[in-house]
């Protein structure tokens, strides 16, 4: 059996959650109609994409820290990179293109009174992780959709794409010996 604590099986595990989360996307996006359980058939990708990010710098944090921080928060686990990662992350993050095409902005209203619109500027790694900082936490609880009234979530697919790819990039790139990956 492998050993599971390392970068290299934790990168594998979210490539998986990343490819699940794709190729569903695709589908529920070309499927999807304006109802009021719309958000259902997007809630599984944005949570196996957002679970994907999360164990990307989860790989690059224990090949550096070597131990795994606990928590979700996207910003949090991102201060923890070394300058380098980040710097070679978004630099992969400026030539990447969303893979399967332009996703989607979903937005999830849980009541129906009007809101600000997202300001979050997703040009960047750091605007991207800013505005979907707890979305692991948010889109996977459905059963919990109501106790927090009012309240608005955004998912940007092709933003997370990006910064998941870019964070892929960087460690088959500079953390993994790429004889490893294969």
């Amino acid at each position: 059996m492998p050993n599971l604590y390392t970068p290299d099986f934790i990168y594998r595990t979210a490539k998986e959650y990343f490819r699940i989360g794709t190729v569903a996307t695709g589908y529920f996006v070309k499927n999807l109609i304006e109802d009021p359980y719309s958000y259902a058939k997007i809630q599984a990708p944005a949570v196996n994409i957002s679970f994907a990010l999360e164990l990307s710098i989860k790989a690059i944090l224990l090949h550096e820290l070597g131990r795994v921080p606990r928590g979700h928060e996207f910003l949090k686990l991102h201060k923890l990179l070394s300058p380098e990662a980040k710097e070679k992350i978004a630099a992969y993050f400026g030539k990447t293109i969303a893979l399967g095409g332009d996703f989607p902005i979903i937005r999830y209203k849980k009541a129906q009174s009007d809101h600000e619109p997202n300001t979050h500027d997703c040009s960047t790694v750091a605007g991207v992780l800013a505005m979907h900082q707890d979305a692991f936490i948010e889109w996977r609880y459905a059963h919990e959709f109501s106790i927090k009234e009012p309240t608005i979530m955004d998912f940007n697919f092709s933003a997370m794409v990006r910064v998941t790819s870019s964070c892929f990039q960087y460690i088959e790139n500079d953390v993994i010996p790429i004889t490893s990956i294969r």
